[in-house]
């Protein structure tokens, strides 16, 4: 499948999906090809930590258990997943007056993900710039080749 059927298909599902697609052609245009192609793509749509729970391992250890049974049936399962790191308290209402509050703790989630989940930025332009990458780890997978 081209890039192009893929971001008809990703289109199709909605805005949110289309956008990610839309930040991984931008990253890696083959390497997006190669997901539909080889394995299959993984993308985390939304998940919510409260700030009292951002310190403790449950919210991971739900995260992924969800992914484990999300993949299960896959024969090739991807070595890393994608995701949108935005905090969502400010959805929707980003403003110029808390813009500095927004990026504080947009760069505090982004710590986050990176601390928890081994995650990194996607290198993209500043438009996009809260698309990170993290991979799967192999007990979500176990007893599959990637």
């Amino acid at each position: 499948m081209d890039v192009g059927t893929i971001g008809y298909w990703m289109d199709s599902i909605d805005a949110q999906t289309f956008d990610i697609f839309d930040a991984l052609a931008e990253a890696d245009c083959f390497g997006l090809e190669s997901y539909f192609n080889e394995t299959c793509l993984l993308v985390a749509q939304r998940i919510e930590i409260t700030p009292a729970a951002r310190g403790k391992g449950a919210w991971k250890a739900l995260y992924f258990a969800t992914m484990q049974k999300a993949l299960e049936a896959q024969r090739r399962p991807p070595v890393e997943f994608f995701f949108k790191a935005f905090p969502l308290e400010y959805e929707g209402n980003v403003t110029e007056k808390n813009a500095a509050e927004f990026a504080a703790a947009q760069r505090a989630l982004k710590l986050l993900y990176s601390v928890q989940l081994g995650a990194v930025s996607l290198d993209l332009p500043a438009s996009f710039d809260c698309y990170m990458r993290a991979p799967v780890p192999d007990a979500v997978c176990p007893g599959t080749s990637r």
